[in-house]
């Protein structure tokens, strides 16, 4: 499969454009761009997925410190906020460790087939 194969599947799995379609397709195409997609399709999924816990980790954190200045809220929200951003991202860890364990377990049992 070439690059341009791989961008056209990107292109027709996120034609909604949608916020999170957006995202996912920057995502992916600066992966295939940058390494190639037979290189790409190598690593596995939950390694990809822990750049979407370090954008999500800096974003949220700035946008939260931002408002909590901008609206003057006292230090216990932005603890209180910073807390709900770590819950969301301990979430998000999980499933990247639930993607890993569902890789290794598929990987095994078509080995041993």
């Amino acid at each position: 499969m070439t690059n341009e194969r791989a961008i056209e599947i990107v292109a027709a799995l996120t034609a909604d454009n949608s916020k999170e379609d957006i995202v996912a397709k920057v995502y992916a195409c600066e992966d295939i761009i940058e390494s190639d997609v037979l290189d790409w399709v190598q690593v596995p999924l939950a390694a990809h997925l822990n750049q979407f816990v370090e954008h999500n980790s800096s974003t949220a954190a700035n946008f939260i410190n931002d408002r909590c200045d901008l609206f003057d809220f006292d230090e216990g929200v932005r603890i209180e906020m910073h807390a709900l951003r770590d819950k969301m991202e301990c979430a998000m860890i999980a499933m990247i460790k639930y993607a890993a364990i569902f890789e290794t377990v598929s990987k095994e049992i078509r080995s041993e087939r």
